[in-house]
């Protein structure tokens, strides 16, 4: 299809304004946002709007308009001060609209990708919006507005409301203003109730964080793995109709959600692969279970923390097993990242290194079924065995895209279709291989499809091919494994270069104390370097190294072979 070179026009709006505190859902993604620096693009929103018929051109600028003035967040430049990032509502000024337009009859795929494009730039926060717009026409007749927006200033929740606004405003429709506001939340999130709240999520997750292992991938990277690779981080989709099949009938039969069996599938598997008993997730919340955030405009979503305790049973104990920890995951969701981070650091002291959150899921659907799913692939397949694995010789695994550097080793999401389950698996291949991924995610299809028909014990739902191997030589330390002689390396570092000898073994000064695994004797380190202080550059080291941990007690001699101190390091240990 043709597409005439861009032009542009712009729009002026006229609104209110103010400033206030970033919220904490904008304050969540904003740290990702600048983590992920020039690549941040990857986080963009992107949706297609359909002009009706007959609708001019000034009509459809004039609903851009309204929309803008209309939803404040559309008109917000965020800055970062000493204190935390802030949110500047701006009164009066300009967006600019691109302009294209096609001879022939434009397709909603023409649209996309306009909206495409629209998308793969990063926003510069403090001095542009994060809307970019543009119509796509046939001749002078517009056909599609399409829409990209920072996450940083929504939510997939927030542009859908945008998207129903949008459609409301193009017929003419006069809309009440809106309920709530980013910069409303912020103040309700200050307030004495709403800090309270914080505080409560913030003591959610330090109890978690002291059960759960330290790391899902506390073993050796894939063999011939590169840490640059371009293309470290992919992400596979399954597509199966007989997995979308499965997953509804063992919720009905567990009287849950879909969600959460595809929840317990992603923990079951993951468990599963690293041999620990406790699955960890960060599930993605919306956080819009109170009546003024259903239609906020804004970014809500923030991080909850799913712990399930693997029951020693099949899958469906699991599911049901899986219900109450993913409430009370989403009950404590809303926290200010700021206190969350200081916490990860506390935790990481006490532990020994940082907690390595690095394993999602997230139900991007907007249901929790699948609307076309029995006149698709009909009834029988509900109640056969044969029928079901028919339905399965059609699934597929599509390779989605890489990326360079992502925040997450293990992310499995699933995403709308109407037909059939669409189940996604962005992985490091630092830590799991391509073949293995595409393993992984028949794995879970597998689990589904088994159980309907079958108990499949927890134990058998993966293949003993994917349970992670360890070295003999790496020990159990806190619920997760660690390399000694990588722990040696770090701790050496950490003393300056001092010679330092592991003591994994009961004997020497771990005698009487299995509390103790792993004892550090540190042999000519600089004069006047507490334990404390060594324990603190250990952990520091140990970010993004799941494979070392700080030692649970220390030794630090002279040059001469004199003990000078003894004592774990840890905020709350002896010594």
């Amino acid at each position: 299809m043709a597409i005439s070179e861009p032009s542009s026009t712009v729009i002026e709006f006229l609104g209110s304004s103010g400033r206030a505190p970033s919220t904490w859902g904008q304050r969540a993604i904003w740290r990702s946002i600048r983590w992920m620096r020039s690549d941040s693009a990857y986080f963009n929103l992107q949706r297609c709007v359909a002009v009706p018929d007959g609708v001019p051109a000034e009509q459809v600028l004039a609903a851009l308009r309204a929309v803008v003035e209309r939803h404040e967040v559309l008109r917000t430049l965020f800055t970062d001060t000493t204190d935390c990032t802030v949110q500047e509502v701006v009164a009066h000024g300009a967006i600019a609209v691109t302009l294209r337009s096609s001879p022939d009859e434009p397709t909603k795929s023409a649209a996309a990708a306009l909206a495409a494009e629209l998308v793969s730039r990063p926003f510069r926060h403090e001095r542009e919006f994060g809307l970019r717009l543009a119509v796509l026409s046939h001749g002078d007749a517009p056909r599609w507005i399409a829409i990209a927006v920072s996450h940083l200033i929504m939510d997939m929740t927030a542009l859908h409301v945008v998207e129903r606004d949008l459609t409301a405003l193009l017929g003419g429709a006069e809309l009440p203003p809106p309920r709530w506001t980013p910069r409303q939340e912020a103040e309700r999130q200050a307030d004495p109730s709403g800090a309270a709240r914080g505080r409560a999520a913030l003591r959610f997750w330090e109890r978690g964080l002291t059960a759960v292992p330290r790391s899902h991938f506390d073993h050796p990277p894939a063999p011939g793995a590169a840490a640059d690779d371009p293309e470290r981080f992919l992400r596979l989709r399954l597509e199966s109709p007989a997995g979308a099949v499965a997953a509804s009938a063992l919720a009905d039969r567990c009287s849950t959600t879909t969600s959460v069996v595809l929840l317990a599938a992603a923990a079951v598997v993951l468990a599963g692969r690293s041999r620990h008993p406790v699955a960890a997730l960060q599930l993605i919340a919306g956080n819009r279970n109170e009546d003024r955030l259903r239609e906020l405009v804004g970014a809500q979503a923030e991080n909850a923390l799913f712990v399930l305790d693997l029951p020693d049973g099949d899958f469906e104990d699991a599911i049901r097993a899986s219900y109450r920890p993913a409430l009370s995951a989403y009950r404590h969701s809303g926290y200010d990242p700021m206190a969350w981070a200081e916490l990860l650091d506390r935790v990481a002291l006490r532990r020994g290194s940082p907690p390595d959150l690095a394993a999602f899921f997230n139900d991007a659907r907007m249901g929790d079924r699948w609307d076309d799913l029995e006149a698709a692939r009909g009834a029988e397949a509900f109640h056969s065995r044969t029928a079901l694995e028919a339905l399965a010789a059609k699934s597929a695994v599509r390779f989605i895209g890489s990326w360079p550097r992502q925040d997450a080793r293990y992310f499995v999401h699933a995403s709308y279709s109407p037909d059939a389950l669409h189940l996604n698996l962005m992985a490091d291949t630092h830590y799991l291989s391509r073949p293995e991924l595409e393993r992984l995610l028949f794995s879970m299809e597998r689990l589904l499809l088994d159980s309907v028909f079958d108990r499949v014990h927890i134990r058998d739902a993966v293949e003993p091919e994917l349970r992670v191997g360890r070295p003999a030589d790496w020990i159990l330390a806190d619920g997760s494994w660690c390399d000694p002689g990588a722990v040696a390396h770090q701790v050496s570092e950490a003393a300056g270069g001092a010679r330092v000898v592991m003591e994994t073994a009961p004997t020497g000064p771990t005698a009487g104390h299995p509390d103790r695994p792993l004892t550090a004797v540190v042999t000519g380190g600089p004069e006047g370097l507490s334990i404390q202080e060594l324990h603190a550059r250990v952990v520091d080291g140990s970010q993004g190294a799941p494979h070392i941990t700080a030692p649970q007690w220390y030794v630090l001699r002279t040059a001469a072979g004199l003990t000078v101190a003894e004592g774990s390091g840890r905020p709350d240990g002896e010594g």
